[in-house]
């Protein structure tokens, strides 16, 4: 029994499109296995290019030597200093050793990276200042919410055997309002410093850069409020409202405004007073929307005012 013309001429096609599929399906392949390797290999390269420091010596500083009159002691990084010496205010000196990270070029410039560091910091590389923060004494720059990236001149860096030194001005928990604002270190990182300065970046942004833009639009929107309560005699919940925006804004100062010309104890004193005025203009602004007024919620609202400092 002999096969058409139609029937042979159907065959062949499915064929061909079976083919197709298989040689479409090989290069998708080829193309995936390409892009992978070229994203593997920078990854690679990144990963052995950056050394994490987890561990240094430290002691509670008095003077200007380092690990000055108390004998050093090993601790982990991150340090927290509510958990590794609770009720501490003053100076930490970190040292930890290491050398040039491996796959890295002779001439390459490198960095040292700091997640976190608060309040402030000074870095120190064989022996040689190469890095400051800010003020060390108060009113003390505040550093908690700047990742730091610090340049690693060349022509201090040796093969092997560096002694990098931080020295570290903090407070205690017990004399801020937030463990955020309390005194610590992360943990180090050293590697090429075009790759850090890019994570350095990201972790600014969504630190410090996306506060302000939160801070700013809600300071606007409580202009806007404002005006339109100024406008609108029937509408005051609008001017509560406004306020209770722009104070909110306010409070992020803490976050971003890093020299302020107060010491600590009456930074955070103006901190923890602001939530007064805050609760009372939300508490306001609920009130006047819904439509209600109570007398006794007021003069406790008042009372509140005096008897929160």
């Amino acid at each position: 029994m002999s096969n058409s013309p139609g029937t042979l001429q159907h065959g062949a096609t499915r064929t061909s499109r079976g083919a197709a599929r298989q040689a479409v399906a090989v290069l998708l392949a080829l193309v995936a296995a390409t892009l992978a390797a070229l994203l593997a290999t920078p990854a690679a390269h990144a990963a052995a290019a950056v050394i994490t420091i987890t561990s240094a010596q430290a002691a509670q500083a008095a003077n200007d030597q380092f690990l000055g009159e108390q004998a050093p002691v090993p601790v982990t990084l991150p340090d927290d200093w509510s958990d590794s010496r609770p009720r501490f205010d003053g100076l930490v000196r970190y040292r930890a050793q290491f050398d040039r990270p491996p796959g890295t070029e002779p001439n390459e410039l490198l960095a040292l990276e700091i997640e976190r560091v608060c309040s402030n910091v000074e870095v120190f590389l064989n022996g040689q200042r190469i890095f400051s923060g800010g003020r060390m004494t108060e009113p003390v720059t505040r550093n908690c919410h700047y990742p730091q990236l610090v340049t690693l001149p060349s022509s201090l860096l040796q093969e092997h055997g560096n002694t990098l030194d931080l020295l570290v001005r903090g407070h205690a928990l017990q004399r801020v309002a937030s463990r955020q604002q309390a005194g610590g270190l992360s943990a180090l990182r050293i590697g090429p410093q075009a790759l850090l300065a890019e994570q350095q970046a990201t972790r600014k942004f969504w630190n410090v850069s996306a506060v302000q833009i939160v801070a700013i639009a809600i300071g606007v929107l409580g202009v806007v409020m404002i005006v339109l309560g100024w406008m609108s005699r029937q509408g005051a919940y609008f001017g509560y409202f406004g306020w209770l925006s722009l104070a909110w804004a306010l409070m992020s100062l803490r976050v971003w405004w890093r020299d302020m010309p107060w010491d600590n104890g009456v930074i955070e004193f103006l901190f923890c007073t602001a939530f007064a005025p805050i609760v009372a203009l939300a508490v306001q602004f609920l009130l006047s929307y819904a439509d209600l007024r109570s007398r006794w919620i007021e003069n406790a609202l008042a009372l509140q005012w005096v008897c929160c400092p």
